[in-house]
């Protein structure tokens, strides 16, 4: 980092310790808890997962096997944190579903696509603080209605994962930049990660589509703890006994979230 930059850096920080300000990934709807308070079923929707080692030549090449691993996990993960919140767990099988039945299939990628624009309102790219974070009031429309009366659920989880490990080329040219950098500035030498991660958990209402709680958090290393730690800041649904539907892999011609 240079002079200039670790300057604007401290002044912001220097900005945030003067105001007070502490701020959050977590959008969550104005109105979560009269919403909570009718929701008994939850059925979590197939994990959306890209996985790609990022290559010097600036190709990405997919990873198959450890998505497919990352896809089981996250969801694992995901439903661990639900049980520890009071939630009961059962499964649904959106594979054979999505396979049977095309149409359902397209109606599931409409609510992905649906909060796509969605996300566009939460995450507009200005800093959300704490004060503020239960103050949203977004929706992604009835859409989310085929899922629900599908599945006899409530409400639906989206998880949304990318994850990518650098290639040994693209390693040797980040260790080379970092040195030459190091040697120009004077600096010490920061080398960059070789691997990271990013998870996105939205909690929709089934019948609305309100959107109800997001969050979003960022690791190094492909690691599925991450959705334990994503989770970790869900509100406490102060003993409500909450149902949740799991679900089955999507097949890979049916990724709802697959570019």
């Amino acid at each position: 980092m240079n002079t200039k930059k670790r300057a604007a850096a401290l002044l912001i920080l220097c900005s945030m310790v003067m105001t007070g300000c502490s701020y959050t990934s977590v959008r969550q709807h104005q109105d979560f808890d009269k919403y909570l308070a009718g929701i008994k079923t939850v059925v979590i929707a197939p994990p959306a997962v890209t996985i790609e080692e990022v290559q010097f030549s600036g190709e990405n090449v997919p990873l198959p096997e450890k998505k497919e691993k990352i896809r089981e996990l996250i969801a694992e993960r995901a439903t661990q944190r639900l049980h520890e919140k009071g939630f009961e767990v059962k499964e649904f099988d959106f594979k054979a579903a999505m396979e049977s039945d095309p149409d359902f299939a397209f109606e599931v990628n409409q609510v992905m696509e649906a909060f796509n624009e969605a996300r566009k309102e939460l995450y507009d790219g200005k800093s959300v603080t704490v004060e503020n974070k239960n103050k949203f009031n977004t929706s992604i429309g009835p859409v989310v209605n085929t899922i629900a009366s599908r599945a006899q659920a409530d409400a639906v989880l989206l998880l949304h994962y990318y994850g990518f490990e650098k290639s040994g080329g693209m390693v040797a040219k980040d260790i080379a930049a970092s040195v030459l950098l190091a040697l120009l500035s004077g600096g010490t030498t920061v080398v960059q990660s070789t691997s990271g991660s990013q998870i996105e958990i939205a909690f929709i209402d089934g019948d609305t589509g309100a959107v109800l709680w997001v969050n979003t958090k960022a690791a190094p290393g492909l690691t599925a703890e991450i959705a334990k730690q994503t989770m970790d800041e869900f509100p406490n649904t102060g003993g409500n006994t909450v149902q949740v539907v799991n679900n089955q892999n999507t097949p890979e011609d049916v990724d709802p979230w697959e570019n």
